[in-house]
């Protein structure tokens, strides 16, 4: 494939649209995974919304589930790329990097890829102005058709000139370092145009696309572009407000509205309660009376007196005399009961009786209200919150105020802000003002070269360029998950006080920074596993080296001792392995991975990836503003007169400021200060009052225990005849509360009123580890000596020793897989903290069938959505460094060759089609294998189901664990591995009695893709969900025929109120008719009388 000029067409498109199928294939896999997470949550409200309100709140939600999921899509793809950038890995089109050998001398060269910025019209002769591959992964230039291939050779300008010119221009096309990156920044105008297509060879049979098809997307617009919508044209939301209804299906409805009391109402209780109390009394008070007379007599013998009445007409001049003892009369003589009995005198006792006994009930019920202490209920409307703070402090065990608004936004209540590690904002990070400092304008005819290891090189330049990298990270991860963490709601369907509320937000934001660091470091992890485990080659690393055969016709990769005249470590074993790092002479002697630097740095090492030589430096250095001179006055090592100074601004480089207070010292490593994704501390806040104005309680109502005042009283006896008798005269709904019911009345109550029963939970927001817990169970290879280093470092042997390459390709598919167990359980991990912490919503008590349901329904979920996500993600990173045709130092997926002065000595590469059936790394991003042989020529003993592919992770994925359950197959893996070594270590096998869910001859690949789960071991605790739930009553309906008692009471009631009623007005009604009448008869009369004077007679004598 270098058989093609970096600037052709032809030299990557077959990548850059593996790179277009991946991201398409990608985005719908993400969309998919997002909408079945989306449609799975639940949407709470606290009453049925409007349709005008729920379409609004789905937009909404809707809308946050796309940002989301784009940025985080955007996020995971940008980390990728930045990674393979700053770890200097080699793609095998050699485009970013190339090895430039003479087959005659020992010494090879690593250049550079440098695209002209521009494009072709003014770019077609060498400029000053370049984009370098070293440091940036999105130089790109115009794709186009050229009939040369040479690039430039060792220790010349590597630029890439358009000379002579292309054949064609291809339109939109871009080429560039990388083929992920040059196809972001491509269009598809060509692939609109038949003529276009002709133009590059596209046969007949595609189609080309449809610019006439109605899009968003314009015909030049980037993928880049379209990428970031997910090449989504438009998201087709519907929403059925019809089944929102359904599912909400509300208890009841209720309005209110306001008018004046009614008086004919309060007259007909009043009447009937007063009837009511007459007529019983009047039925008993006699028999009573009559009762006890009669018994009196009979002891005594005596007669019933008699009274005879012998009215006394008063004169005129006596009347008020005569009213007065006429009152005094009528009092003696009350008589209620004429017709009751035979004598008068018994009518006026009994009477007397009667009233007596209606004051002795009317003040035992008077006392017994004053005496008696009585709950009472108060409530008040529209509470401010200095009232409802008021009240809490006051009355907080019977206090309940239900909120109308039932969730709240975190956004809305809290603030969330990290503050990072000053170096994030340094002198070494911003404006790449430090990275001027690995820049060298050279001075025209001169040459030289680094040593790989020199500090200037670019293994100095990749650590700096990696703490850009993942200061950036850390500040986009953040702000991805600080818009996620805004968006989620809390839910309460009643006001938490202030102290609950600030302990509430507290452990939400303790809960946020951990599960956002820990997202950041599983896929830190994921793709630093990648790198490391599948040894791809990174010619800015110590780790590996290109090595020729003895006839200096071919040339491979291989690992080596990263540090001779230090400890022996090899990282195809370890990835511990440092050395320090400094500056070397200019020298060939010094060139030399066994020599140590002629200047070393205090507090930084190479190791066997850039990730790691940045892990295990310090900080030393960047806080000593003398070191840092120290640097600047070094730069110029060996290489004085052939290179300009530095830039002014990298010459003034500032040092970290010791006196800034913060959590890690000075001396310490980068690994705890990327563990921490570089922040020092977070700052957050809550609003109390914003949370307390959402919830907006329309009332709240308390209760206490107290003895009825005066007043109170005299009311509670009047209305205690009204309660008596404001009943119906049919069937009766009741309505039962139970107070503070227990689960096991709670269970009874279910079985016996399901139907109508209704138990608001005090607390509906419940966090799922209360009642859930996961505890998976792996596969047993993961707890077994296969993934002990002991083990993989005992197949791989010693470095030296290069004839069993096939058993040193296995010790390396054993290591990925160990590196896989451990990434699984980080996952998991994550994954399930993140679960349980997440919160069940239930306005009401669930039964234990409904509960289990719903445990059932969220850990199904859960168990489908975690091997999915974790799947999705090594897959997008391993077919992205595919697509890239990132090179392995095991040459599985390209092969090295020489070239001539011709082609002034740059290695080639050749993609592997070893595999049978014209099959090539490079045609297809499935995977292909073949045997894997541990015999010394690789090619004899092969392992049953172990095999090889393109990439060590495609070789164990493909592979079996079959072997590895029989100890006759590990013995004899053992006795070849033996012979290269004194040393033998020998495997436990893997036990076959085992239970599990996988054969031993499941790929392993199935088992990875399953996250090795043989039992998510989820328990639930029905208990605990209860207690949490904690309802402050239940209550329920039924229907209930009226008791012979409440019947009677009824009836004399209404007879009663009838009795006073009808005397009141048939009495009256009488008396003024029989007036009316009489006046009616005498009228007449008196018109037609004479009235003749009177004459007196006088007698004189």
């Amino acid at each position: 494939m270098s058989g093609f000029s970096p600037l052709d067409f032809r030299l990557m498109a077959m990548s850059q649209f593996q790179i277009l199928a991946l991201l398409c294939q990608t985005t719908a896999w993400t969309i998919s995974s997002a909408l079945n997470q989306f449609l799975t949550q639940q949407m709470v409200t606290s009453q049925a919304l409007s349709r005008e309100v729920f379409e609004a709140e789905v937009e909404a939600l809707v809308e946050q589930m796309q940002t989301t999921t784009i940025a985080n899509m955007k996020y995971i793809d940008q980390l990728v790329s930045l990674v393979i950038l700053n770890n200097g890995i080699m793609t095998a089109l050699n485009t970013n990097r190339y090895l430039v050998q003479n087959p005659a001398t020992s010494t090879y060269y690593t250049q550079h890829g440098r695209y002209l910025v521009g494009n072709y019209s003014i770019s077609n002769t060498a400029s000053d102005s370049y984009c370098d591959c070293q440091l940036y992964s999105d130089c790109t230039f115009q794709a186009g058709y050229y009939n040369y291939s040479i690039r430039p050779g060792a220790q010349q300008n590597s630029e890439y000139i358009p000379s002579p010119p292309p054949l064609f221009i291809v339109p939109g096309m871009m080429v560039g370092c990388l083929p992920h990156d040059s196809m972001l920044q491509s269009t598809l105008e060509c692939f609109y145009n038949r003529s276009c297509l002709d133009l590059i060879g596209i046969s007949q049979a595609i189609i080309p696309l449809n610019a006439t098809v109605s899009s968003r997307f314009q015909v030049n617009t980037t993928v880049n572009t379209m990428f970031e919508q997910l090449f989504v044209e438009t998201w087709q939301n519907s929403s059925n407000f019809t089944s929102y209804y359904n599912a909400c299906h509300p208890k009841a409805c209720s309005y209110t509205y306001t008018q004046r009391g009614n008086f004919l109402y309060a007259m007909t209780m009043l009447l009937s309660l007063i009837g009511g109390l007459t007529t019983i009394l009047g039925i008993v008070v006699p028999l009573l009376v009559q009762f006890v007379r009669r018994l009196l007599v009979k002891c005594r013998g005596e007669a019933i007196p008699t009274i005879e009445n012998d009215p006394v007409v008063p004169s005129i001049e006596e009347r008020l005399l005569s009213l007065i003892r006429r009152i005094r009369q009528l009092i003696n003589t009350f008589n209620m009961f004429q017709t009751s009995f035979t004598t008068v005198n018994l009518g006026i006792q009994t009477t007397r009786l009667y009233i007596f006994l209606t004051f002795m009930g009317a003040c035992i019920l008077f006392s017994y209200s004053i005496l008696n202490v009585t709950t009472i209920s108060v409530t008040i409307q529209q509470p401010s919150l200095d009232t409802f703070e008021k009240l809490y402090s006051q009355y907080s065990s019977t206090l309940v105020c239900p909120c109308t608004g039932l969730s709240v936004t975190y956004g809305e209540i809290m603030t969330v802000k990290p503050d990072f590690h000053q170096l994030c904002s340094s002198d070494f990070i911003r404006d790449d003002r430090w990275l001027l400092y690995f820049r060298f304008a050279v001075v025209t005819t001169a040459s030289f070269s680094f040593y790989t290891g020199d500090f200037r090189a670019s293994s100095g330049s990749s650590l700096f360029s990696l703490m850009k990298t993942l200061c950036e990270t850390a500040n986009t991860t953040v702000i991805n998950a600080v818009t996620v963490f805004g968006a989620t709601e809390l839910v309460n369907a009643y006001p938490m006080p202030r102290i609950l509320f600030e302990n509430k937000t507290t452990e939400l934001v303790q809960q946020f920074q951990n599960e956002t660091q820990a997202s950041f470091l599983t896929l830190f992890s994921q793709i630093s596993t990648v790198i490391r485990d599948n040894q791809f080659y990174s010619p800015i690393s110590n780790a590996a080296a290109p090595l020729a055969s003895s006839d200096r016709i071919q040339v491979r990769l291989r690992l080596r001792n990263i540090y001779p005249s230090g400890p022996v470590c090899s990282c195809a074993v370890s990835s511990e392995c440092t050395r320090p790092q400094g500056f070397y002479c200019n020298a060939s002697a010094c060139h030399s991975i066994s020599v140590q630097p002629n200047v070393t740095i205090p507090g930084m090492f190479l190791s066997c990836t850039p990730i790691d030589s940045l892990l295990f430096s310090t900080l030393t250095c960047l806080y000593n503003q003398s070191c840092i001179q120290f640097l600047l006055d070094w730069r110029l090592f060996g290489i004085i007169g052939k290179v300009f100074p530095i830039d002014p601004h990298g010459a003034n480089t500032t040092a970290l400021d010791p006196d800034l207070p913060s959590r890690f010292l000075p001396n310490s490593t980068f690994e705890p200060l990327v563990l921490n994704m570089f922040i020092e501390n977070w700052t957050s806040s809550s609003n109390y009052s914003t949370y307390y104005t959402t919830c907006n309680p329309d009332s709240c109502t308390y209760t206490y225990d107290q003895r009825y005042a005066l007043v109170a009283a005299i009311t509670v006896l009047i209305a205690f005849g009204i309660i008596i008798f404001f009943t119906s005269f049919s069937q009766q709904t009741r309505t039962i509360t139970v107070l503070s019911p227990s689960q096991t009345t709670f269970s009874y109550l279910q079985d016996q009123q399901k139907s109508s029963l209704s138990c608001l939970c005090s607390q509906t927001s419940i966090q799922q580890n209360v009642f859930l817990s996961i505890s998976p169970g792996l596969h047993q290879v993961c707890s077994s000596d296969f993934v002990k280093e002991q083990w993989w470092g005992y197949l791989w042997g010693l470095d030296a020793v290069t004839n069993f390459l096939d058993l040193q390709l296995l010790s390396t598919q054993f290591r990925l897989l160990a590196s896989l167990c451990s990434l699984v359980q980080q996952s998991i991990d994550n994954d399930t903290s993140a679960f349980l912490t997440n919160k069940l919503v239930t306005l009401e008590a669930m039964s234990f069938s409904l509960f289990q349901a719903q445990t059932d329904s969220l850990t199904a979920a859960f168990i489908a959505q975690t091997p999915d996500k974790f799947r999705r993600t090594q897959s997008f990173i391993y077919e992205t460094f595919r697509a890239n045709q990132l090179l392995t130092i095991f040459g599985t997926n390209w092969q090295l060759a020489y070239t001539t002065a011709a082609n002034n000595y740059i290695i080639g590469t050749v993609p592997r089609t070893s595999f049978g059936n014209n099959y090539s790394c490079i045609t297809s991003l499935d995977s292909f294998s073949r045997p894997l042989y541990i015999d010394a020529n690789s090619n004899t003993i092969a392992l049953p189901g172990v095999v090889a592919s393109c990439l060590p992770i495609d070789g164990i994925r493909l592979s079996t664990l079959e072997c590895f359950f029989n100890s006759n197959c590990i013995l004899n893996l053992t006795s070849i591995a033996s012979t290269r070594s004194t040393t033998i270590w020998i495997a436990k096998p893997l036990n076959a009695s085992t239970p599990s869910n996988y054969t031993s001859n499941t790929l392993i690949g199935s088992l990875i893709d399953s996250l090795f789960v043989e039992d998510w071991g989820i328990q639930s605790n029905y208990s605990s969900y209860y207690a949490s739930c904690a309802p402050y009553s239940c209550s329920y309906k039924y229907i209930d025929h009226n008791t012979i008692l409440y019947i009677i009471t009824t009836i004399l009631g209404l007879y009663g109120g009838l009795v006073v009623i009808l005397r009141f007005v048939v009495w009256y009604g009488w008396r003024i008719y029989r007036k009316i009448m009489e006046w009616i008869r005498i009228a007449p009369r008196l018109t037609s009388t004479q009235v003749v004077p009177f004459q007196p007679t006088i007698h004189i004598g």
